[in-house]
């Protein structure tokens, strides 16, 4: 993964997160969190090969973003509550390893 789609990635994480803070119910978060289904979201990163130095972080990155996301009750959709969570795959830092992983995801 490159730095712009690292970028990406981040904007729609903090997208996601700004989403969740604008929630005004006075519901309490383990309320939300029975009522919530459940978002899968994937994300390739390589866990394997000359890339994984870089990815480890940012899969810490993306459990911490999940967990502070469904902390505060998750995401609403069309006002339907969500828990996030998150699905990844190795893309081996190979171009046909990333195109297999995500064409698993789909």
């Amino acid at each position: 993964m490159n730095r712009k789609s690292s970028a990406l990635f981040l904007g729609v994480a903090c997208t996601l997160m700004l989403a969740a803070g604008l929630d005004p119910g006075t519901v309490s978060a383990q309320q939300k969190a029975a009522s919530a289904k459940t978002l899968q979201i994937g994300y390739v990163l390589c866990a394997n090969g000359w890339f994984r130095v870089m990815d480890a972080v940012e899969e810490k990155n993306l459990k911490i973003v999940e967990q502070m996301l469904n902390e505060r009750g998750g995401i609403t959709v069309q006002g339907q509550k969500y828990n996030i969570q998150l699905v990844g795959e190795d893309g081996n830092s190979t171009l046909d390893g990333v195109s297999a992983a995500a064409t698993k995801l789909v």
